[in-house]
């Protein structure tokens, strides 16, 4: 988003504009529930700007057939890159173990070749292809030197876990500002409060092997945690990703027992019997409370 600009003092001046900002934490980790695997997805709430800030954003965004974008991030770029990932998962035969990897790169890519093309166009009135091909000759060699570089330089102003499963199987890859891809074995973490989160994640040794109630609680904490970077929101968003389901988010009974778990074991580890008291999910818990008035 290129910002508005005026003149004072003989000197042309931004003006600060909304957009989203990548202070936020984003996580989205692997467990074992009833002999299948789980994805627990946690998202704090928060949009920021020089303008001020609200407890009212969604980063947990659908893509197609049940997979899942969680974003870091400004606004703009968001709302491109969810709809190239949207395109990309649409076709079913983009989603198999020989092609996701590739699914996972492509919008990354596209998104970097129409950024480049902006450039380009918005001096040349060319696209990036075309001024390479012709504008050695064309252009002065700093002016053309110093376009590639400043091309080059280009990165995506936000940051993706990208979760669902392929064949019952769960997979998790998470990307950054130059556009690079990585799958994740147990968990992934982004934004500006990632670096909090990952830690207390790894001190509760997180991985794919741990219970459904443990994966929940782990990452809540990890999310408390790193509220201590002040630019990640209070509200605590959790949902759970099954194979062949739909997301769902944790129960109102859960949310008031995770609160009372962290203030009871903060950094202490948890009984070896530990779990959560049912329902789990919120779709659960509303059918037993309809039940309940019938």
């Amino acid at each position: 988003m290129t910002p508005a600009r005026i003149m004072t003092r003989g000197q042309w001046r931004d003006i600060p504009t909304w957009k989203r900002r990548d202070m936020t934490v984003c996580i989205a980790a692997i467990c074992a529930h009833e002999d299948s695997e789980r994805i627990v997805l946690c998202t704090d709430r928060k949009l920021s700007s020089s303008l001020g800030s609200t407890e009212t954003g969604r980063k947990d965004l659908p893509i197609a057939h049940r997979w899942r974008l969680l974003t870091a991030g400004e606004e703009p770029e968001i709302i491109a890159l969810h709809r190239l990932y949207r395109r990309r998962f649409h076709d079913i035969n983009n989603l198999t173990p020989e092609k996701l990897d590739e699914s996972v790169k492509f919008p990354l890519r596209q998104r970097k070749i129409d950024l480049s093309n902006d450039y380009t166009f918005s001096r040349y009135n060319m696209s990036y292809a075309d001024f390479v091909a012709v504008g050695k000759e064309k252009f002065p060699d700093e002016e053309y030197r110093n376009s590639i570089r400043n091309v080059a330089s280009i990165s995506l102003s936000a940051s993706l876990i990208i979760a669902g499963f392929v064949d019952d199987s769960s997979e998790i890859y998470y990307t950054d500002a130059d556009g690079v891809s990585r799958a994740a074995n147990d968990f992934a973490v982004i934004g500006e409060g990632a670096y909090i989160a990952q830690s207390a994640l790894l001190r509760r040794e997180q991985n794919s092997r741990l219970s459904l109630a443990e994966t929940i609680y782990n990452v809540y904490e990890a999310k408390r945690y790193s509220e201590s970077i002040g630019s990640v929101g209070e509200h605590t968003a959790i949902s759970i990703l099954a194979p062949g389901q739909r997301r769902e988010l944790t129960s109102l009974n859960v949310d008031k027992q995770l609160e009372k778990h962290y203030a009871e074991y903060g950094p202490r580890r948890l009984p070896r019997d530990f779990k959560l008291d049912g329902p789990i999910l919120f779709g659960e818990e509303q059918a037993l409370k309809n039940k309940a008035l019938e």
